[in-house]
């Protein structure tokens, strides 16, 4: 069963078949299948809970002068030595470990007992937390399913949070270019609910593409309403023509919006950074490999541009702040540089 663009919703916006798409001749299974494409049996069902592919829905612009560090560290579990985070201008922390998959509030960051994180994990009022939108796809997806009924965003601003970034929905490789434009309205849909919760909490939207169309009018959007701060999540990205597809979409983002900051999450490379940091000299980074070294008793250190692992003893914050210092000298030091 092949695809049929002349009969395709989406034709205007998404530019043709995907030629690396593995679905392009599928069985007509559709109840066994997870793909969006616009030969399923409840595709307008499916549109009609988004209303439609376009960038269409309403949005307020972001609060001015968000300052950013260079380094944002991300927390996996609550640290053994919290002080020795006070120094940190935002920590960021998953969605994974602040919310069930019902959009109940987890026990790791307090249950039910209208304690906030700050509280729960001894955190001091200094740092911004930052809710942090990338987990896994099953539980976006139940996360997605309540999000309305959970008012998540609005949990999340009573239990400390002062930023968070939308719900950042995939965009496989393999997959038909429908479901990038319905997982790319998702996206933005999440970031439009944030700012209907709360106006308490700063909304950050991930910028995420695979063609140029869709991602010139995301530029567009972020210009049009008012969005200078945004996350790109770098994490999943292995082959080396999808990192090169990326950097090409990067200086056209540059091009085209030059006021816009980044904040790349997933990258731990020192030559990554180093090479984002010569499209965008302002941006930051944000990571969850410091304290996932630390509960396994290893610091980084750094040689030139390669980080070196060491095993060490010592309580893991002491040593997640090591490792957490080589990121923010490293990075410092680009920055002088590009003066």
């Amino acid at each position: 069963m092949n695809c049929d663009c002349s009969d395709c919703s989406a034709r205007y916006l998404c530019g043709g078949c995907n030629p690396h798409c593995r679905f392009r001749h599928c069985d007509g299974h559709c109840d066994h299948c997870a793909a969006i494409c616009g030969r399923r049996h409840d595709l307008s069902t499916r549109l009609q809970e988004v209303n439609g592919l376009e960038l269409d829905m309403p949005l307020s612009p972001q609060p001015q002068g968000i300052p950013l560090p260079h380094f944002i560290p991300q927390l996996i579990a609550p640290p053994d030595m919290p002080v020795m985070l006070d120094r940190e201008s935002i920590i960021g922390i998953g969605i994974s470990l602040v919310f069930t998959p019902k959009g109940l509030i987890s026990d790791r960051v307090g249950g039910e007992d209208g304690h906030g994180v700050r509280w729960e994990w001894w955190l001091s009022e200094r740092p911004r937390l930052l809710l942090l939108g990338n987990t896994q796809d099953p539980l976006l997806e139940s996360l997605w399913a309540v999000m309305p009924e959970m008012r998540l965003f609005g949990t999340a601003r009573t239990i400390n949070f002062d930023l968070a970034t939308s719900l950042n929905f995939s965009l496989y490789v393999e997959r038909p270019r429908l479901e990038h434009l319905y997982n790319v309205k998702r996206t933005w849909l999440t970031i439009s609910q944030l700012q209907r919760e709360t106006p308490n909490l700063v909304p950050i939207p991930h910028l995420q593409w695979f063609r140029e169309d869709e991602l010139k009018r995301q530029i567009s959007l972020l210009k049009e309403e008012g969005f200078h701060t945004i996350t790109i999540n770098l994490q999943t990205v292995r082959e080396k023509w999808i990192w090169q597809r990326i950097l090409r979409g990067l200086e056209t983002v540059k091009d085209q919006y030059p006021e816009v900051r980044p904040i790349f999450t997933g990258v731990s490379s020192l030559k990554t950074m180093a090479r984002l940091r010569q499209i965008f000299p302002w941006c930051c980074f944000c990571n969850s490999v410091c304290q996932y070294l630390a509960q396994r008793h290893i610091r980084l250190r750094r040689e030139g541009m390669r980080l070196v692992r060491e095993t060490v003893t010592g309580n893991p914050s002491v040593v997640m702040s090591h490792s957490i210092a080589v990121y923010k000298q490293f990075l410092q030091e680009l920055s002088r540089s590009a003066r």
